[in-house]
């Protein structure tokens, strides 16, 4: 079986992380992967050494989708796939508009027309959003079948863009536990607290520097680590100088060190307003640490509620009170323990791939559902 994965871009964003941990394990699918639009391709290569076919059309972000949709369809009339998988907004609106006999899948991956997101917005923001919710919603009918990221998004874009249940598939991200390090020993003489996303105001950020600011106050040898790259990176170093915590703050960028970090770290700090299904959480849970996070739907459908602290959304002298009674636990090993049993059940890249080969070759089956 064929599939023809539609993607924006091979950034290292959650999204394309986990559908290379799951392509790369198919046995009887065979993955292509179309990469849309230029930009900056961090994954390429890895996609590349794990024997994906990989084709980049490097199309300006302000090319009209239904142009985009023309030039593709004649490659897809070549490749004759048996499935088009696109993820992510732009190849989704792309993917409503293409020819073909196949069955079209889209993902639900980010919980992105939720009240957290637009209570956040400028009055333009505000109705620009609601601009792309009206065209998610009005095109979603060209769509076969979706895959959720959990049932939390499959309920909530039931409501949001009325997609009968009939219609989606229940699927976790995966990620590949083999790539993460056991703990190692701790620095005796400070506390490292790290954080791993995207530098967007929707992940936190400034709430989390506020919070380290007050933790400082009361241990002041601690640390707090940045992983991660975005428009929002000039911003947070000026808050941090403004807070006078740039000197125990440390911006790492987009690293490809990630697993490393996490295993030099004490806690995991998640402070995000909205999510899909945050693969952030699944690698501190492979990584046995001790997660605090904003207690959204998102990141409770993800860890078990026992095994973390959680903080008001938005409130970041909650979660530095959270951040403060983590240091004082003395059980973690324990509770870390059972995340990472519970990561390996649900979250085991082979597993999730497995499911995933399972899901097209059933919905394949379905005639009366193939165009």
């Amino acid at each position: 079986m064929k599939v023809l994965y539609l993607i924006d871009t091979l950034q290292t964003g959650g999204t394309e992380k986990s559908l290379l941990s799951i392509a790369r394990r198919f046995k009887e699918v065979t993955p292509y992967f179309w990469v849309i639009f230029k930009g900056n391709h961090r994954l390429l290569t890895e996609f590349l050494e794990a024997g994906i076919i990989v084709k980049t059309w490097d199309f300006s972000t302000s090319s009209s989708s239904s142009k985009i949709a023309r030039k593709l369809n004649k490659s897809i009339a070549e490749l004759k796939p048996n499935i088009v998988h696109a993820s992510l907004f732009r190849s989704e609106m792309i993917s409503r508009k293409l020819q073909g006999d196949f069955l079209l899948v889209n993902s639900l991956v980010n919980n992105s027309y939720h009240w957290r997101r637009y209570r956040k917005l400028p009055i333009t923001s505000f109705f620009s959003l609601l601009i792309v919710h009206m065209r998610d919603y009005l095109t979603s009918s060209n769509v076969d079948y979706w895959f959720s990221n959990s049932p939390y998004l499959s309920e909530v874009h039931q409501r949001t863009l009325g997609i009968p249940s009939y219609k989606i598939v229940n699927i976790p991200r995966g990620r590949s536990r083999q790539e993460f390090i056991p703990p190692r020993t701790k620095h005796q003489d400070k506390t490292i607290f790290i954080t791993v996303g995207r530098l967007i105001p929707r992940k936190g950020h400034s709430e989390l520097l506020r919070a380290f600011g007050h933790i400082l106050e009361k241990s002041p040898t601690s640390n707090l680590w940045v992983v991660g790259e975005g428009p929002d990176l000039v911003k947070l170093k000026a808050l941090a100088e403004k807070l006078k915590i740039s000197h125990n703050v440390t911006f790492w960028g987009d690293s490809n060190k990630v697993p490393n970090l996490l295993s030099e770290a004490d806690f995991f700090v998640f402070p995000s307003h909205y999510e899909g299904l945050p693969g952030a959480l699944i690698e501190a849970m492979f990584s046995k640490l001790p997660i605090i996070a904003s207690a959204i739907p998102e990141n409770e459908s993800c860890v078990p509620l026992n095994s973390g602290l959680w903080f008001e959304v938005f409130n970041w002298k909650d979660m530095a009170r959270k951040m403060e009674k983590a240091i004082e636990i003395e059980s973690w090993e324990a509770i870390t323990n059972e995340a990472y049993s519970h990561a390996m059940e649900v979250f085991d890249a082979q597993n999730v791939s497995t499911q995933y080969e399972n899901a097209y070759n059933e919905l394949f089956e379905i005639p009366y559902q193939k165009k």
